[in-house]
């Protein structure tokens, strides 16, 4: 089953996913130098999340044309 489940899209979705996740922490650290953990986490979140957003409505846009 779990085979089944693996194939193209699910692995460039799972390599996209990973690859969005290291750049926005790495954008998070560049910018949170001097703040705590707690604040970088969070930084780290909003612009993953920008990222994931901005994403979806470009692809949804693409859709549409």
């Amino acid at each position: 089953m779990a085979a089944e489940l693996l194939n193209w899209v699910s692995i460039v979705s799972l390599s996209y996913l990973v690859g969005s996740l290291v750049l926005c922490y790495l954008v998070a650290l560049l910018i949170g130098r001097k703040v705590s953990l707690v604040d970088r986490l969070v930084l780290w979140w909003i612009v993953w999340d920008a990222l994931v957003h901005l994403t979806v409505v470009w692809n949804h846009s693409l859709v549409i044309i």
